[in-house]
């Protein structure tokens, strides 16, 4: 899948467009075809500093938030929610947002 790695601390300029593995949906987890990511200062501190919440070790896809749509399951996921296009936060301390893809926990 597509992703932006922060790979150093610094600019803008640091982030850099790459891949990274295809996530799979664990048990009770959705799978969630990225339309939008979120970046919010929280990101742009950490990317300048390496302060923040986050507790991540580079290199890191950063990110807290997500819109996009259902389109897999894991063990245990609620059936209806297949299909179902969602915005959500991904919790502290967790990366990753700015993927094609990303698993999430109902919570």
């Amino acid at each position: 899948m597509r992703a932006v790695w922060l790979r150093e601390f610094g600019g803008p300029e640091v982030l850099v467009p790459g891949t990274a593995p295809d996530p799979a949906p664990g048990p009770g987890q959705v799978l969630v075809d990225v339309a939008h990511a979120n970046i919010t200062f929280v990101e742009t501190m950490f990317r300048a500093s390496g302060f923040g919440p986050f507790g991540a070790e580079l290199p890191v896809i950063p990110g807290n938030g997500v819109g996009g749509t259902i389109t897999a399951l894991g063990a245990g996921a609620d059936p209806a929610l297949a299909g179902r296009v969602v915005v959500t936060a991904t919790g502290p301390g967790d990366t990753g947002q700015d993927a094609a893809r990303r698993a999430l926990t109902r919570g």
